[in-house]
């Protein structure tokens, strides 16, 4: 069999659905929009045959005049939606878009969540039998819909025969031009023939009923290279809540702390679910036949949900062998707060994001409360938006407006056909808006993932393992590659030693001065001007100090517990000391004090000063409490290796794996080694498939027992942290491969987001946490 390939794997899936795709309009939802910008999807979709590819959220009736296939014979027929989100959550979009074209007669709504998931969900109004509910659903609301615009057009024909004496031929025409011309030659303009076919399509289309297809596409994820994903940031998944509010937890975007304690079944919190759904249908997808294995409470009730859902179809089958550990975040919360060497965590910590689109599900829903639905969770979005404007020189603002101003009235010719050199005289002129605020935010700022050249390299992918002195390195090599292939000079070329931001900018500009260059070029450029963003002040300066704070708390971390209690000890008997030399200095004060005992009945700023008094008072309480629930925080998870003993001895017998005291490595490397070492971790539980408890229970007493697999001895290894990943964890989980005895082996690694320190921020103590 072939290796594993995520990108591979989800380009066969749309390629599956190619029939649907082909001549219709596709919607797609923000978390879809974010895993195909991953994938390449867009170009992908329009070879399929797509008319046009638009935004669910953002749905208009010009969607059909974007036809990227220049057939403009037929009005559409069909609309094909793909969502991250529930149907329930959907569905105004998606009403919304049926009313926009009113030829469409056949409507393909391909959503992330099974069935089983969307009857699990507490807020879904849809049961076991979900596809089928809601096909019904969206029918009985759409011809309602088209029986109200149906008395608005008679309503509106009865006002048009009392006053058809007083309208002209050029009054009835008016309303399908609206104030919209389209140069001298209108009347032939085939956009106009186009209106005119489509009120007769909309006239057809009503006279036949709906026809609705809702499935389950379970391939909507975001692989930032072919090994390593997560979860789309405005998908129901990854918006879900993770763990109920109670005192063993943190947030609803993190597990609850490992106590050892078994789940409820009815306070299964909602994301571990749909997450447990979703890694059972992944592996359906890529014929894998999972050995699964977790560490922390929350991962084993994924684990015991899959094997719930597996039967002896889905084992018997030819699959290949897989091994997939399932491990909570709150067992290592440490790693993802780091500031450490990663090119790209220093990238997304410090590049600006797209806003979310969509909104969480239990602020849509507030008539349905559910005791899920505490907490709202706000995953950023992985769309990094670089700016553009920056390679372009001071002297160029005028000579880019007329460029700007020719493309918009060369954009409006085209619309006629018969006359392509025709004037168009009502087209504003946009030159002086060229330097807008809100025209030039668009065009200076390109958002989505790093694309690939035509040689086929996978930025992302090349740079996950690297530095922030690596990645700079690999970027200037990406550019002087670029810069011989252009046959273009450059300073920089052949030169040895360090690379510098300012030699970056000028590679970047010399293949910016051509169109035809920076579009050819446009992948490395944007990287190129996203480390620059990344490497400048203050940024840089920022994220080194923390990284050098965080070196000497490690360091510090490994010194004795009385070395630190008597630094404590010395440190507050200084600061006692300062304070009572303080105190003596402003002792002849008192008497000043004292005197004005008597004095404050008939002061006129008594009350106002007893206000002041109260102000403060109450901000050091609230201060006080906050503190307070901070510290009872890190008791808990200080605390998490005693209250679970078994998970307390695992975590200690990995610390074997430590290099040295300096550098500390993740939990993911120490237990990859081991476990590719075939070392018992306690605390590992694996979880028995049903042909497994057959053998161990029945035939086991015939002597046909089947002995517990090993995670290490699977030729694909699947890795998944429930609450997240960052890209340091990427970079030394690679290393832990290429160190093991086992270098040949495929790993896959995932999580529900993609982390930086500030969403651990967020996560814990911030907008959503349950502080």
């Amino acid at each position: 069999m072939g290796s594993v390939d995520l990108i591979a794997s989800c380009i066969d899936s749309i390629r599956q659905i190619g029939d649907e795709i082909a001549d219709s309009i596709v919607y797609i939802d923000a978390g879809t929009l974010e895993a195909f910008q991953f994938i390449g999807g867009f170009p992908l979709l329009l070879e399929l045959g797509a008319r046009a590819v638009c935004s669910l959220e953002n749905a208009s009736p010009l969607d059909a005049a974007a036809d990227w296939q220049s057939s403009f014979s037929n009005p559409p027929r069909k609309i094909i939606v793909l969502t991250s989100r529930l149907l329930s959550d959907a569905h105004r979009y998606i009403l919304r878009c049926l009313s926009n074209h009113g030829t469409v007669s056949h409507c393909t709504v391909l959503t992330a969540i099974s069935e089983i998931g969307h009857s699990a969900y507490v807020d879904s109004p849809l049961g076991t039998d979900a596809f089928r509910e809601y096909e019904t659903l969206l029918i009985q609301d759409h011809d309602e819909l088209l029986k109200k615009y149906e008395k608005l057009d008679r309503h509106k024909e009865n006002i048009h025969k009392t006053t058809s004496d007083f309208t002209s031929d050029a009054d009835d025409y008016s309303k399908w031009g609206s104030g919209v011309h389209y140069g001298s030659n209108s009347e032939s303009s085939p956009t106009k023939r186009d209106f005119f076919d489509d009120d007769m399509g909309q006239v057809e289309a009503r006279g036949r009923r709906l026809s609705v297809a809702a499935r389950h596409f379970p391939m909507i994820f975001s692989p930032i290279s072919s090994r390593v994903f997560v979860l789309p940031s405005e998908g129901i998944i990854a918006d879900s809540s993770l763990s109920n509010h109670h005192e063993d937890s943190l947030g609803p975007g993190l597990p609850s702390i490992s106590t050892g304690k078994p789940f409820d079944s009815d306070e299964v919190p909602p994301g571990v679910t749909l997450t447990a759904q979703f890694l059972y249908h992944l592996a359906n997808k890529m014929d894998l036949k999972l050995d699964i294995f977790s560490l922390g409470d929350t991962s084993k009730v994924i684990g015991k949900l899959m094997m719930d859902m597996s039967s002896l179809y889905d084992v018997g089958r030819n699959k290949r062998s897989a091994g997939l550990l399932i491990v909570d975040r709150t067992v290592d919360l440490l790693t993802p707060c780091f500031h450490g060497d990663s090119f790209l965590d220093r990238m997304l910590s410090s590049l600006p994001r797209k806003e979310r689109m969509s909104s969480n599900s239990a602020a849509k829903n507030p008539q349905t409360p559910s005791k899920h639905s505490q907490g709202t969770i706000k995953r950023s979005p992985l769309d990094i938006k670089v700016p553009f404007e920056t390679i372009f020189s001071k002297e160029e603002p005028n000579i880019r407006s007329s460029v700007l101003s020719e493309g918009f009235m060369s954009f409006a010719s085209g619309w006629n056909s018969v006359d392509v050199d025709s004037e168009v005289s009502w087209l504003p002129d946009y030159a002086d808006k060229a330097h807008d605020h809100v025209l030039g935010c668009e065009f200076d700022t390109i958002s989505g993932s790093f694309l690939s050249n035509c040689a086929g390299v996978h930025y992302l992918e090349a740079l996950l393992d690297r530095g922030a002195k690596d990645g700079l390195v690999l970027i200037k090599k990406w550019l002087v590659e670029a810069l011989q292939h252009g046959k273009l000079s450059s300073a920089s070329k052949g030169r040895q030693g360090a690379t510098s931001v300012s030699e970056i900018r000028s590679m970047v500009q010399m293949l910016s001065r051509d169109q035809l260059s920076l579009l050819k070029n446009r992948g490395v450029i944007q990287l190129a001007l996203a480390a620059e963003m990344t490497l400048r002040e203050p940024q840089s300066s920022r994220w080194d100090a923390f990284t050098s704070a965080e070196r000497i708390l490690s360091v510090t971390s490994a010194e004795t517990t009385q070395s630190l209690a008597m630094n404590l000890k010395l440190k507050l008997e200084s600061k006692d000391g300062e304070r009572n030399k303080n105190s003596s200095e402003a002792a002849p004060s008192t008497d000043d004090f004292d005197d004005e005992w008597g004095t404050w009945d008939d002061s006129d700023n008594t009350d106002h000063q007893k206000e002041e008094a109260y102000g403060d008072m109450q901000l050091k309480l609230e201060v006080r409490d906050r503190v307070d629930q901070l510290f009872k925080k890190f008791h808990k998870l200080s605390s998490m290796r005693l209250r679970n003993q078994a998970l307390g001895e695992g975590l200690a017998a990995l610390s074997r794996f430590e290099t040295d005291g300096y550098s500390r490595k993740c939990l993911l490397y120490k237990l990859l080694l081991a476990l590719l070492s075939r070392y018992d971790v306690p605390g590992l539980e694996y979880h028995s498939s049903t042909v497994g408890r057959l053998f161990k229970s029945g035939l086991g007493r015939f002597g046909l027992g089947q002995s517990k697999p090993t995670f290490g001895d699977q030729a694909v290894l699947i890795v998944f942290v429930l609450g997240g990943i960052n890209t340091l964890e990427v970079r030394e989980v690679m290393t832990a491969i290429s160190e093991s005895s086992r270098p040949d082996v495929e790993l896959i690694l995932g999580g529900t987001t993609l982390l930086t320190p500030d969403d651990m921020f967020e996560l814990m103590l911030g907008s959503s946490s349950f502080a």
